[in-house]
């Protein structure tokens, strides 16, 4: 399920931030999505699970770069 199905732009934009202010507060997010760009957006770490294994991402960026072929 994407995070922001059915979502208009602004409202998915406002949503961000949102919950870019939540993470600056220190607050815990556990998000469950396909979308790993919106992720990049508000996660300071990541947990991807594959075939019921799960490995962690400790960098935003490094998910960033995996998806779009330019990291390891």
């Amino acid at each position: 399920m994407n995070l922001f199905t059915g979502v208009d732009v602004k409202t998915e934009a406002r949503i961000i931030d949102l919950l870019r202010e939540l993470r600056d507060e220190g607050r815990t997010m556990l998000v469950s999505t396909h979308n790993l760009g919106s992720v990049t957006e508000f996660c300071d770490y990541t947990v991807m699970i594959k075939r019921n294994r799960t490995g962690q991402r400790p960098y935003r960026n490094h998910v960033y770069r995996r998806e779009s072929g330019t990291g390891v």
